[in-house]
């Protein structure tokens, strides 16, 4: 009987070890993952980390995923160093108290203990502490860490924006399934270049932005020349919002008029093949106009659901690394994302090309990658001109992007076609946000639209968001829309304010972070 109670007991300690074991590791990887996640993707919204929980990883650059992998592996080899550390020295110590039950001339025992004086009795007496009160000593330090992580990833303020309700859509949103758009008589082709994290701040203080200097000269230039829209009097774009800070979701906020939201209970995003079933997007409304659609990408398609949204909302042609592989443009991955943009950008003069020879009008998307967070990608065009390699990606992307926009200019499709360079999202990149900005500096995201037939009504001085750009971009091809406004977008060429401008910027950017019944609805639901 005693045998069983003394196994039992010691059955019960094994557990008790092995639970505080495992909520030790669980500490250190959640603490490190909100150390991790600031410092490469900064002040993320917890709205983004939903939804990247919700789709598949697929495509996902392997780099980022494994810097925390082997960050998160050294600190849990240190805790786990000291954790054996402190069963050792817990161990020795209770086998010196049996020695000297043991031991006649206690010899051995005096080793241990003259070893252990060296040690220290306040660490033996800290150790002795720690080891019996294990479990419960590690649990408070797993709750402790999950309250840190909760408010540290936003969670608190999500929560509180989900259980709060906004009457937003109600009052501005226009179904673009039901407005009323008629299609110019002449249609115009569409090269929409959506460009991986370029921001209108990486310019200097003259031309609006927030740099040392101005990095990005030539696209400054062929903003101003041509159209652009601006929150102050010279180049400074839209502003980011809840929702619209990630690359699919940039995507959708561009081409739907709204951001990507998701409801406490909801797995809308889940369901994959219906990736905002109730949204109608400029892609849909450009092919019930007899346009083809093509959105050209260097990652894999599949990324963040890229492939699922574009096929249900336009039935978009999809090129990615993987055609690039198939069709030889590319051997390899180059080890960032796939296709770099110098590639990318060679790749898209032959879509275009083939593209323009058709006999229907057409719309492609070419969304760039060099940028991207942390520390973009160098490709093989860019020089090494500044003491940062993310100014040296930005300074290649205007030279890139520009080279592209002219060759564009100089083909015989270019009369019939508009040309709209556009910044997906503001940056994420530590350069940006820690050294440049600052205080009450509002960063904003770049646009561009070239060769269209209308001018605006007013450029400047405007309060608007990227969501803005849905009916504006339909508008600079000869599109008329009743109202002016599709999505939560308005369009800018027209003397009419933006939901922003109505409401006021500080309440748009709360309303736009609370729940919506109907966004839940007639959105994420079913039409």
């Amino acid at each position: 009987m005693g045998d069983k109670i003394e196994k039992k007991e010691k059955g019960i300690k094994v557990w008790k070890c092995i639970l505080s074991i495992s909520f030790v590791i669980l500490s250190v990887l959640l603490v490190y993952l909100l150390i991790w996640t600031k410092d490469i993707f900064g002040d993320v919204p917890f709205s983004q980390v939903i939804f990247h929980m919700m789709v598949p990883l697929e495509g996902t650059d392997t780099s980022i995923i494994m810097s925390y992998v082997y960050g998160a592996s050294k600190w849990v080899g240190i805790a786990s160093a000291i954790m054996v550390a402190l069963g050792v020295i817990y161990y020795l110590n209770q086998k010196s108290k049996k020695d000297d039950e043991d031991s006649k001339d206690g010899l051995k025992s005096k080793k241990i203990k003259n070893l252990f004086a060296k040690i220290g009795v306040v660490l033996l007496s800290i150790n002795k502490f720690l080891i019996r009160r294990m479990l419960p000593i590690t649990a408070m330090v797993l709750v402790l860490v999950l309250v840190v992580d909760f408010v540290g990833f936003g969670m608190d303020d999500w929560v509180a924006d989900r259980l709060n309700s906004s009457s937003i859509y109600e009052e501005y949103y226009v179904d673009a399934a039901e407005a009323d758009i008629k299609a110019p008589a002449k249609k115009k082709n569409l090269i929409f270049i959506l460009s991986e994290s370029l921001e209108a701040s990486y310019t200097d203080f003259d031309n609006g932005g927030c740099m040392d200097r101005n990095y990005m000269p030539k696209l400054t230039e062929l903003a101003i020349e041509n159209t652009h829209f601006s929150r102050n009097e010279s180049l400074a774009g839209a502003v980011e919002v809840e929702g619209t800070g990630w690359t699919i979701a940039a995507m959708v906020a561009q081409t739907s008029g709204v951001p990507l939201s998701l409801p406490i209970g909801n797995n809308a995003y889940g369901k994959y093949d219906e990736f905002l079933p109730g949204v109608t997007s400029m892609g849909e409304i450009l092919e019930e106009n007899g346009y083809v659609n093509e959105i050209l990408i260097g990652s894999k398609r599949e990324f963040a659901g890229v492939d699922n949204f574009f096929v249900k909302h336009g039935n978009y042609k999809i090129f990615d690394y993987y055609t690039a592989l198939e069709e030889e443009y590319v051997k390899k991955h180059n080890g960032f994302w796939g296709v770099d943009d110098e590639d990318l950008l060679q790749i898209a003069k032959d879509e275009v090309g083939h593209l323009a020879a058709g006999e229907q009008p057409f719309s492609i998307i070419i969304n760039t990658i060099d940028l991207h967070t942390p520390n973009g990608y160098l490709c093989n065009a860019c020089g090494n001109e500044y003491d940062d390699n993310y100014k040296n990606i930005i300074a290649c992307q205007d030279e890139l992007i520009t080279n592209f926009v002219e060759w564009c200019q100089e083909q015989e499709f270019y009369e019939d076609t508009v040309i709209v360079v556009a910044g997906d999202h503001l940056s994420m990149a530590p350069i940006v946000k820690n050294e440049y900005v600052p205080d009450g500096y509002q960063r904003s995201v770049y646009n561009a639209i070239i060769n269209s037939d209308l001018e605006p009504v007013n450029w400047k001085n405007r309060q608007f968001t990227t969501m803005d750009m849905f009916p504006t971009i339909l508008a600079s091809l000869g599109f008329e829309i009743e109202g002016e406004r599709l999505g939560l977008g308005t369009n800018l060429y027209a003397d009419k304010k933006t939901v922003m401008e109505t409401i006021g910027k500080n309440e748009f950017m709360e309303e736009i972070s609370k729940n919506s019944k109907l966004y839940n609805k007639d959105i994420l639901g079913t039409r």
